[in-house]
């Protein structure tokens, strides 16, 4: 909890967790190995009550959990003093830690040769420690002078933990498989079968863990594929539409171009393409400004799409020229589709407040009538639309075989 509680706003929910399971490995290999060397002597060798007994791991966990999340939070802090402080409360929890595994040693060869223990042998560095945190602290708060603080230092991202989760495993593996060997070469004594317990009770704890991790680290595998994906997806749609209206650009609009006449080369269909341009555009972006062209070129898009099919497709073809493409339709039944789009944005109000209406003129080219190839249609099709203008605006106009 302490690890998941840290005052950082950099961590996510899913990285404090990734976090605290990296943690909970290391903190059960290091309480593993320090059950098997020391706790199991002292609990077998020493006559204690199960009560003293229960105390005494309780302790020893409670200290090593302490001293794990200090150094944790020393490694998290960006506040340079702070960070002082916490190293030196940490140090002195290792030289507390240090001399209490001094006293479980001279306690396990009292119980052979008599010896007698005095206090912590590392009490008094301790204490020295902890009285200059305890002054640097008080020295930092009665300053009127803001903190110093230095930069964000994440454990996972120092140059020390950069890659250590590429040779954890293997560590923990050997690790524990040198203890099954240790105890397979020793002799059999009243300490084997306490420190088989622990290794079992370690070595299983480390392995749940482990898993957790992996389908963790699997959970932000997917995670990220598919933001990747989607980010792909928004990418693609960036690169092939037009920023402003929101349909195909010119040079995508070529390409879907090149595909649906080399589909319709291969299936021997028609395929129409209608080249539609605004009428006295220019007037409108002079009268009223650009703004309201950039409205009216928005709306006559959103219309025209929601005339046309799924499997058509509209591009911007520059200025205020669109073009579409429609696959399967021959002349007589595309020039059905552009009537309807020409009434549609007839009867369009771009601007109530102007009253501002707009129409357009469109031509049309179909495959394989018309032209046989990209440029001979769109050629086409685009004089079609000239001639529609020539003649009045507000019309359609088909190409001439």
């Amino acid at each position: 909890m302490a690890v998941l509680l840290l005052p950082s706003q950099n961590l996510s929910r899913l990285s404090r967790l990734r976090i605290l399971l990296d943690s909970l490995i290391i903190l059960a290999t290091v309480m593993t190995l320090y059950y098997y060397m020391l706790s199991v002597p002292m609990i077998v060798t020493i006559r204690l009550t199960l009560l003293e007994k229960t105390l005494g791991l309780l302790f020893t966990t409670a200290s090593l959990v302490s001293l794990f999340c200090l150094l944790f939070v020393a490694f998290q802090t960006v506040n340079v003093g702070i960070r002082r402080v916490i190293t030196l409360l940490t140090l002195a929890m290792v030289i507390f830690q240090v001399g209490n595994m001094v006293i479980y040693r001279y306690l396990l060869h009292s119980t052979e040769a008599g010896l007698t223990t005095g206090p912590n042998p590392g009490l008094l560095g301790g204490l020295t420690l902890i009285a200059m945190a305890a002054q640097r602290m008080q020295h930092m708060l009665s300053q009127d002078a803001p903190l110093e603080h230095g930069p964000t230092v994440l454990l996972e991202e120092t140059e020390v933990f950069a890659h250590w989760k590429t040779w954890l495993v293997s560590l923990l593996v050997l690790i524990f498989a040198l203890l099954l060997v240790s105890l397979a070469i020793q002799p059999a004594n009243v300490y084997t079968s306490a420190r088989l317990q622990i290794i079992e009770i370690g070595g299983t704890s480390i392995l749940i863990v482990l898993v957790l991790r992996q389908a963790l680290t699997t959970h932000e595998l997917n995670n990220m594929k598919r933001e990747l994906r989607e980010k792909n997806a928004q990418l693609d749609t960036l690169v092939a539409s037009d920023p402003l209206t929101g349909v195909l650009n010119h040079r995508t609009f070529v390409t879907r171009l090149d595909e649906e006449v080399a589909r319709a080369k291969a299936q021997q269909t028609p395929c129409s393409i209608l080249f539609m341009d605004i009428d006295h555009f220019k007037a409108i972006n002079d009268q009223y400004g650009h703004s309201m062209g950039d409205l009216t070129l928005c709306q006559v898009a959103r219309r025209v799409a929601s005339i046309l099919r799924p499997e058509d497709c509209l591009g911007r073809w520059g200025g205020e020229e669109f073009i579409a493409i429609l696959p399967g339709h021959d002349l007589h039944s595309s020039h059905k589709v552009a009537e309807m789009i020409r009434m549609q944005i007839a009867q369009q109000v771009v601007s109530s407040e102007n009253n501002l209406h707009v129409t357009c003129s469109l031509g049309i080219a179909t495959y394989p009538q018309t032209a046989a190839s990209r440029d001979g249609l769109i050629n086409a099709a685009d004089q079609a639309m000239y001639k529609a203008k020539h003649l009045g605006r507000n019309q359609t106009h088909m190409a001439t075989f």
